[in-house]
């Protein structure tokens, strides 16, 4: 049967209303779509100028000591072939790093690129302390020719060490870039866990002003470098060979009694709390700042792009994103942070709380809610990628008080045992104790655990150095004989 004309054409006349209607609906959607693209690059147009707690963060962190006076060269150069100047040698590739990542900060072939003559360096890491059911002391002393062993084959790791120790200044210079290779870090923590054990040894053997001298000498440097290390990383490492020294001299304490009456002063010296500008972060805040701030213009934006595509994203990006404003959001975030890590431990609480008030809708705040105001969504969106909660910056200024706390509490062991107590006093004592000898956060007393024979201290932290049947790893411990 055949089809008439009309019949025809009444069956095609839907189809080209849908297409009619497909072709309005793709026409509106993308004139909408380039409408919504021309707005925003208007709207994007003019950035705003740095405000002054941006430009005083870009701004802040300077090299200001001699280089060869800089131990943190020597670390960069640990492994520095031993004919080698460490020293020398890690000034050459500290300043190589800095050239290749003003080049490309986000190279990955630094190692490649920058070369020297190296050594294996021997750096034996010593877990051997972290079961309670001994002390460092006993299991070194049972293991003796065997550390001993690994003593002599470190002889270029504590060599590079003193060499460390002897420079008086230790200053990391700004390196921005997060594909840079970490200094030695794990040397240094090995190296001084040897000369603690090396100590120990002296003690053991009865040349105690030897072991004594040798650990004021750790203390003295490591207190140092509380003090001029300003990475989250370095701060890290060095309060964690601050407490494995603390926690040996508890131990001399108790294995060694006589050790404690003959050289009493030294070792209540070496349990002095932490000075406030060993216990600030502020430092170190102010240079992941400093990163953060030169990332946000460097890299992470502005890279290198070379298919067509990656061009076109780079200028759609660039269209987008307003560099200035959104480093004085991170500073204006940031400003408060490290203000607060000028305060003692008894004012982190009430200024987290605060911070997190005023920070509370920001932070609630996603990409999508940024992407609907058009104006900078990229760096809206980077803001929200690269800051962290408040919470993180107060874990890691509680770790440094933690350590605080811990050093209190072998000081009170040391005055018990300074005072020759009877386990009877011990509880009276601690209830009354000077304010050394207190909780660095609130003044409260250290805790007696009579039928542990255990001084505690609570911290806010997880400390990994017991693995115990405790409650909670934030609790550090003074075990008495």
């Amino acid at each position: 049967m055949e089809i008439s004309l009309n019949q025809r054409s009444n069956m095609v006349s839907p189809i080209r209303k849908i297409l009619r209607w497909a072709l309005t609906f793709i026409g509106g959607v993308t004139a909408l779509a380039i409408s919504i693209i021309v707005v925003g690059i208007l709207i994007n147009l003019k950035d705003e100028p740095l405000n002054s707690k941006a430009k005083a963060m870009l701004d802040g962190t300077t090299n200001a000591v001699d280089p060869k006076t800089n131990g943190y060269f020597v670390l960069i150069a640990m492994d520095a072939d031993e004919g080698l100047d460490a020293l020398k040698t890690g000034q050459e590739i500290t300043e190589k790093y800095i050239a290749l990542g003003k080049a490309d900060p986000l190279r990955p072939d630094y190692t490649k690129r920058v070369t020297y003559k190296t050594t294996t360096l021997f750096t034996p890491q010593n877990d051997r302390c972290r079961d309670l059911t001994s002390t460092c002391i006993e299991a070194d002393i049972l293991n003796r020719s065997k550390v001993e062993t690994l003593i002599s084959q470190s002889s270029l790791l504590l060599k590079r060490y003193e060499m460390i120790q002897q420079l008086p200044n230790f200053e990391e210079p700004p390196i921005f870039s997060v594909t840079t290779p970490l200094p030695h870090y794990l040397a240094l923590l090995n190296a001084s866990d040897l000369v603690i054990t090396k100590a120990i040894f002296n003690i053991a053997d009865g040349k105690t002003q030897e072991g004594i001298d040798a650990l004021k000498k750790n203390d003295q440097f490591l207190h140092r470098l509380m003090q001029q290390s300003s990475t989250l990383t370095s701060k890290h490492v060095i309060s964690a060979m601050l407490r494995k020294q603390i926690r040996a001299i508890s131990e001399i304490i108790e294995v060694y009694p006589g050790v404690l009456k003959s050289n009493g002063d030294e070792m209540s010296d070496m349990l002095r709390p932490l000075s406030e500008a060993e216990l600030s972060m502020a430092s170190s805040f102010e240079k992941e700042t400093q990163f953060v701030l030169k990332n946000l213009t460097t890299g992470y934006v502005t890279g290198t792009p070379e298919t067509v595509s990656e061009k076109f994203s780079a200028l759609l990006i660039k269209a987008f994103y307003q560099p200035n404003i959104t480093m004085n959001l991170m500073a204006n975030y940031l400003e408060p942070i490290i203000q607060a890590a000028h305060l003692p431990p008894s004012g982190f609480k009430q200024a987290e709380n605060e911070i997190k008030l005023r920070t509370k809708d920001t932070n609630n705040q996603t990409f999508s809610t940024f992407v609907h105001f058009l104006y900078n969504p990229v760096g809206k969106g980077l803001y929200e990628a690269q800051i962290a909660h408040p919470e993180s910056y107060f874990r890691y200024m509680e770790q440094i008080a933690d350590l605080d706390g811990y050093i209190r509490l072998v000081g009170l062991q040391a005055e018990i045992r300074r005072k020759g107590l009877t386990n009877d006093a011990i509880q009276n004592f601690v209830a009354t104790a000077d304010s050394q000898f207190r909780s660095p956060y609130d003044a409260t007393p250290m805790t007696w655990v009579a039928q542990k024979k255990q001084l505690q201290f609570v911290g806010r932290q997880n400390n990994s150095d017991y693995k115990s049947d405790l409650s909670g790893r934030n609790i550090y411990l003074a075990q008495l004989h």
